[in-house]
Parts: C-alpha cells; structure tokens; sequence
C-alpha cells in the first residue's frame, strides 16, 4: 500500500512538471511569434546590422540602408578567435578568410554589393565564444562615443527570436540618450516546429541571463 502510494505520488509530480514544461512552451512560443509585430523602427540616421548576418538578408539590408534616409551603416561583430574559412563563389573550394572580423567581412561583402564605402563602417568588438551580442554593444557604444557622431536615432537589423534580445541589449547599453529601434527579418532557414520551440526557449532563458547580467551595466 506504502508503495502504491509513493508510485502515485510519483506520477503526479511527472505529471505536474510535464505539464509546466508544455505551459511554458506554449507561452514561449506564442509571446515570439507575434513579435515580428512588434517590431519597431525608430526616426533614425545610423542603421546598424550584425556582422553575422546570413548572406542572404544582405539585400534586404542594402534596400533599407540606400531607401532609409540613413547617413551611416554601422556594421557590428566579433574579431575572429581562429581561422575563418569560407566557401568560393563557385562553391568547390574553401578559402581562408583574410578578414580579422565578421564586421570587416560583411562590410566587404555590401561594398561589393554597391553600397559607398565612406558611408560604411566596421565596428568589431573584442572576439568571444560568450555573451557575444553584449561585447558587439559594448564596442558599439564606444565608438559612437569616439566619433562623436550626431545621432538623430538608431535603427538595429536582426532576424529569428535572437531580435527581441539584441534590442533589449542595444537600449540597455547605449542608455536613454540614444532612441533604437529594431528592424526584424524573419529566419530564412525556416526551421521546422520542434528547431523553432527549441530556438525560441535558448532566447527566452538568454533574455533571463541578460536580465540578470545588464543589471551591472
């Protein structure tokens, strides 16, 4: 009797965490997937995008840059920690990158594109394998300070869940003197539901971690 009882007790706390877990995916998932709703661009002359940006967003990011009525592209990133490689035009051999950082590459990539060089700059931020959105706002905000740029607003690029987290990062950092705005592009890859659950649970605990770690920002 002792046992049966324990055994029920058992299937009832199984029972109690599988169904917070469910709770907590759906409210995960239906909170991102209306974000792109949200997504809101500020009056701005600087538009800003990841260095990381998957290639082919990068029209989308001329488009917005050369129709915006920006004066600056700011492109931000990481230097590289190791050897980057990358595929040829062909797609048969691979190329050592001779870029120090995704910033310098990407920017490479939208001059080839047509966008003025004079009117586009790489901001790379110190390289890490961690909080490496953070580190990107961070070499972002000291440059502006460097500059001494006249800033009417800040428009920031992202894609995927990740949107949400790189805006409330930027805001946090650059402070209350900088409007920003976030330009959302959805996830070209279009991953099937469970990779989508799954990516949007890494950014809504990664939105708690930076809850926590902005404080002492």
């Amino acid at each position: 009797m002792n046992k049966l009882f324990k055994e029920k007790k058992l299937y009832k706390i199984l029972g109690i965490i599988f169904a917070s877990v469910l709770l907590l995916i759906f409210l995960v998932h239906f909170s991102y997937s209306g974000f792109p709703e949200k997504t809101k661009k500020t009056d701005a002359n600087i538009l800003t995008v990841e260095g990381w940006l998957p290639t082919p967003d990068l029209e989308k990011v001329k488009n917005e840059f050369q129709h915006g009525g920006y004066d600056i592209l700011i492109i931000t990133g990481l230097n590289y920690l190791e050897n980057y490689y990358q595929v040829s035009r062909d797609e048969k051999n691979r190329l050592i990158n001779t870029f120090n950082s995704n910033a310098e590459f990407t920017r490479n990539e939208l001059i080839i594109m047509g966008i003025d060089s004079s009117r586009i700059i790489a901001v790379p931020g110190e390289g890490t394998y961690i909080n490496r959105t953070l580190k990107s706002a961070l070499a972002f905000r000291n440059w502006l300070k460097a500059s001494k740029c006249q800033v009417k607003g800040i428009n920031i690029i992202s894609f995927g869940p990740h949107a949400r987290r790189k805006w409330m990062i930027y805001s946090k950092i650059l402070g209350k003197d900088y409007n920003v705005g976030i330009i959302y592009f959805p996830d070209f890859n279009k991953p099937d539901f469970l990779k989508n659950i799954i990516n949007e649970l890494r950014e809504f605990f990664g939105m708690i971690y930076y809850w926590i770690t902005l404080i002492f920002y």
